[in-house]
C-alpha cells in the first residue's frame, strides 16, 4: 500500500503488515506455555488484539496445510491448489499434443472441476475437509498467475 494514501479522516494510513505462519505458530506455542498475550505483544510487536485473534484461530491455524513455499497466508491457498494446478498442466499438455486449442475460459472451467474433484476426494478420505472448506474461483488474476 502506498504510504501516501489517506484514510477517511485525512490521516496517512500505515501499511498493513502480514504475520508469517511461522510467527503465528510461535505465538500459539508460547501462549500454550503460559505466556500472556500482552507479553507476546511487547516481545514481538503486533498489537494485543492481533495476537488475541491469532490465539482465537488457533485450531484452524494448526490444521492449515499451506502450499509449499508459502510463509504468509492472506487467502487460504492449500496443497489442493498445487495438486490441481499440476493436474491442469497435464491436461493442457494432453490437449496440445492432441492438436486441440484451449481458451482461458475452458482452462478456468477445467481448473474448477479438478479442484472440486480433489476437494471431494479429500472430504471422503478424511471424513471432513482438512482444509477448512476452502473454495476456488478461477478468476482472471488466478489465470494470469497460473500462466507465469
Amino acid at each position: 500500500m502506498d504510504p501516501k494514501v489517506k484514510d477517511k479522516t485525512g490521516e496517512k494510513k500505515k501499511p498493513k503488515k502480514t504475520i508469517s505462519m511461522e510467527a503465528k505458530h510461535k505465538f500459539i506455542a508460547k501462549h500454550e506455555h503460559g505466556v500472556h498475550i500482552i507479553d507476546l505483544a511487547k516481545e514481538y510487536g503486533p498489537n494485543p488484539p492481533t495476537i488475541s485473534t491469532i490465539i482465537k484461530q488457533m485450531e484452524a491455524i494448526k490444521k492449515l496445510q499451506p502450499s509449499k513455499g508459502i510463509t504468509i497466508i492472506s487467502k487460504l491457498r492449500t496443497n489442493i491448489h498445487d495438486e490441481m494446478e499440476q493436474l491442469l498442466l497435464l491436461w493442457i499438455k494432453e490437449k496440445q499434443l492432441a492438436g486441440d486449442s484451449v481458451s482461458e475460459a475452458i482452462i478456468c472451467e477445467k481448473a474448477g472441476a479438478i479442484f472440486q474433484d480433489l476437494k471431494h476426494d479429500v472430504t471422503e478420505t478424511e471424513g471432513e475437509s482438512s482444509q477448512g472448506g476452502e473454495e476456488f474461483k478461477a478468476s482472471c488474476g488466478w489465470f494470469d498467475n497460473f500462466k507465469k
